[in-house]
């Protein structure tokens, strides 16, 4: 499986703390980082894995993507994803689902934008579908004004 060898190969370090964390949370935590990784990387492949085919995400200015659409923002040569930094991040587990809210500072390079850096929240659903947790739906709310810089 495709997930498991990305956590194979680079797997997180696992600090007393993160020890302590219930199994399903901490397998929550790692298909986020694995996501943001993903994201990182512009790595469609891991993502296709870590999205559900029936993945719904909202954006800022209210407009709704499929799972096919998510992955077309993240291709390379279309956005490239510089630094992805999450603070507040909270994980609930609800049987087979979990929520996720955090609050993520962004610096991006997008369809020849040019740079934006800017911040937003975000409400992320997971739900352990055929084994393993998927990214179901993705809410993002909030944005700041992305500063812009032209190259």
């Amino acid at each position: 499986m495709l997930i498991g060898a990305v956590f194979l190969l680079s797997p997180p370090s696992l600090s007393q703390e993160t020890q302590d964390i219930p199994s399903a949370e901490r397998e929550v935590r790692l298909a986020e980082n694995a996501r943001r990784d993903a994201v990182l990387r512009n790595d469609t492949g891991v993502l296709n894995q870590l999205i559900a085919d029936s993945f719904v995400g909202t954006l800022d200015d209210g407009r709704v993507v499929n799972k096919a659409a998510e992955l077309r923002a993240n291709r390379l040569g279309d956005r490239k994803v510089e630094a992805w930094d999450s603070t507040n991040v909270a994980i609930r587990i609800y049987g087979n689902a979990a929520v996720v809210t955090g609050h993520a500072a962004v610096k991006d390079r997008f369809f020849n934008e040019g740079v934006r850096d800017f911040t937003f929240r975000y409400t992320h659903v997971w739900a352990k579908l055929d084994g393993r947790w998927q990214l179901v739906v993705r809410h993002i709310s909030g944005r700041s004004t992305p500063r812009v810089q032209r190259q």
